[in-house]
């Protein structure tokens, strides 16, 4: 298996090399060029990182695959029953989410910053949603709403069902930044926490129903 040079058709790198004939079906760079995978028969699938060359991934069971953003890559598997798609962290090798019934190939639209997966029909699943561990299923309205001011986090006009639901507040990236219980009892939650500038997910659970609200902190 050769890597080349697309314009100059010189080859860059030999990266592997096979005992028999095993054609390469497709080829697929993530958007920052900084991993290239190949697809080759029958379902094996190599994922090479272009700085070094080194064999960052593989995976022997691959129906189809497709770079979601630069950091992750989405693996189907539809030869199995019930088939499925996994998304995989390109950097820590973790399977971030998991959907069933659905195994072939992944891309990103950054237009809404979507996943769109290919597996007979076209389907198309909220990436935001996925990060953040919020169900990709019709939504439920949240019955509070939230503020963060002053290195406070403000749940307010709530109606929650459990006495003592729980909480947590993950980042941008999935990362759990702090887990807390919540005195439901008071009209007005409140949560001394610092956090820094970005984008981070409010999870709570009440009873058996979990809800996600969005929070953007600018300090």
């Amino acid at each position: 298996m050769i890597l080349w040079d697309a314009e100059t058709l010189a080859p860059i790198k030999y990266l592997r090399q096979f005992e028999s004939y095993q054609p390469v079906r497709s080829i697929k760079f993530s958007p920052d060029s900084k991993f290239v995978g190949f697809g080759v028969y029958p379902d094996d699938l190599y994922v090479y990182e272009t700085v070094n060359f080194l064999l960052n991934k593989y995976d022997g069971s691959t129906y189809g695959f497709g770079f979601v953003t630069s950091d992750f890559i989405a693996i189907g598997n539809g030869k199995i029953d019930p088939p499925e798609l996994n998304l995989v962290n390109l950097h820590t090798d973790q399977i971030i989410y998991t959907i069933n019934n659905t195994g072939a190939s992944a891309v990103h639209n950054r237009a809404n910053n979507t996943m769109v997966v290919i597996y007979g029909n076209l389907y198309c699943y909220d990436f935001e949603k996925i990060l953040s561990g919020a169900s990709i299923m019709a939504e439920i309205p949240n019955p509070f709403t939230v503020e963060f001011t002053n290195n406070t986090l403000l749940i307010k006009n709530h109606n929650f069902t459990s006495v003592q639901a729980t909480g947590r507040i993950a980042d941008i990236n999935g990362k759990i930044i702090r887990h807390f219980e919540l005195n439901t009892s008071t009209s007005e939650i409140r949560i001394p926490i610092k956090l820094l500038s970005g984008t981070y997910f409010l999870h709570i659970k009440d009873g058996s129903k979990e809800y996600v609200s969005k929070i953007c902190v600018v300090n």
